[in-house]
C-alpha cells in the first residue's frame, strides 16, 4: 500500500538554519510551515521519509549556529505528528524513536526499535488505534539536537519485585493509610501479576520492557478484546489483569481507563517511583523503605 504523506519542517533550538528552512520554529502556525508531499510504501522506513525530505530541502546551516553537524540525519531524535492544535503553533510535544507505540502485520504491539528500523506500516497501523500522538501521516522533520535523557530502564524483574513487596507489607501491616476495603481492592489488584510473570519474556523480545507496556496502558482507552490482541495474551481476562495491575478499571461502556480509586492511585504511585528512581536489577532492600512510606503517608516518597 502507498500513503499519501506530508511532512512539514520543524527546526529550532540548535542547529540554527538559514532561511527558510530555519524559520520554522515551534511558534510557526502549522499553514505557515515548510511542507512536502512523498508517496511512502508500507516498508519504508520513517528514517527514510527524513532522508527524502532533507534531500529536497538540502537545509543550510547558519554560519554562527553554535552546532554544526555533519550529517544532518544526526539532528533527529525527537519524533512529532500533527494534532489540530498546531494551527497554532506547536507545543513542546515529542517521543524518542524507541519510546513510539507501534503495530505490526500481526496487530502486536512493538516498542524499541530504531528509526531505521520503523516501517511506515507500523505508524499507520498504530495511529489508526490512538497509540500515536498525532496523524502519522502528516509527520514533522523534527531538526532538533537532543537535550536530556529518558530516564531510566527498568525490567520486568524489578517491578515484579516491587509487586511482591508491596503484597507483603500489606498482608504484615494491614491498612496503613488505606482503609480495609481499600487494602483487600489492592492485594487483589497485585495478585493479578501472574500475566506479568507469564508473558513478560514474549513482550520483552518484542521491545516491551516495563515503563513501554505502561505507556501503552495509559495512552489510550482499552476494550479488553483490543488488547488481547494487541499484548497477544490468550483471554480477555488477561488484558483485564493487566489493566487492574497497573491502575486501570473498566467505566460504564467497558473500556478500561486509569482509575482514581484509592488503591490504584497508590499503585499508580508506587510504579512511578520505580521507573524514575530504579535502574534494572534493583534489591529489594532499596525499594522496601521507600514503599513503606508510601503506604504510611499516601504520598509519593520524595
Amino acid at each position: 500500500m502507498t500513503y499519501d504523506v506530508t511532512i512539514a519542517v520543524l527546526a529550532d533550538w540548535l542547529p540554527k538554519f538559514d532561511p527558510p528552512f530555519g524559520d520554522n520554529g515551534f511558534r510557526k502556525p502549522y499553514r505557515d510551515r515548510l511542507k512536502l508531499q512523498l508517496a511512502v510504501d508500507d516498508a519504508d522506513t520513517l528514517a527514510s521519509v527524513y532522508r527524502r525530505a532533507i534531500e529536497h530541502w538540502r537545509p543550510t546551516v547558519s554560519a554562527d549556529s553554535q552546532a554544526h553537524p555533519e550529517n544532518l540525519m544526526n539532528v533527529i531524535y525527537w519524533h512529532s505528528f500533527y494534532l489540530p492544535e498546531d494551527e497554532s503553533g506547536l507545543q513542546l510535544r515529542y517521543e524518542s524513536a524507541t519510546d513510539l507505540i507501534l503495530i505490526d502485520e500481526d496487530g502486536r504491539a512493538r516498542w524499541n526499535l530504531g528509526v531505521d528500523e520503523i516501517p511506515y506500516a507500523h505508524l499507520v497501523r498504530a495511529g489508526q488505534q490512538g497509540l500515536i500522538r498525532g496523524d502519522p501521516l502528516r509527520p514533522y522533520l523534527p531538526m532538533l539536537l537532543p537535550q536530556g535523557g529518558g530516564g531510566f530502564q527498568v525490567g520486568w524483574e524489578t517491578l515484579l519485585t516491587m509487586w511482591k513487596i508491596l503484597e507483603a507489607l500489606l498482608v504484615a501491616r494491614g491498612a496503613y493509610a488505606l482503609g480495609s476495603e481499600a487494602r483487600q481492592r489492592l492485594l487483589d489488584r497485585l495478585r493479578r501479576r501472574h500475566v506479568v510473570e507469564a508473558h513478560s519474556d514474549e513482550w520483552a523480545a518484542r521491545g516491551g520492557g516495563a515503563r513501554n507496556v505502561a505507556r501503552t496502558l495509559d495512552r489510550k482507552e482499552w476494550l479488553p478484546e483490543d488488547l488481547r490482541i494487541v499484548m497477544n495474551v490468550p483471554t480477555t481476562q488477561d488484558a483485564e489483569d493487566l489493566l487492574a495491575l497497573f491502575g486501570h478499571e473498566p467505566d460504564t461502556t467497558g473500556s478500561f481507563t486509569i482509575s482514581e480509586a484509592d488503591e490504584a492511585r497508590i499503585l499508580r504511585l508506587a510504579e512511578d517511583d520505580i521507573f524514575r528512581t530504579f535502574i534494572d536489577g534493583a534489591a529489594g532492600a532499596e525499594m522496601r523503605p521507600r514503599l513503606e512510606r508510601l503506604l504510611e503517608t499516601g504520598e509519593s516518597p520524595a
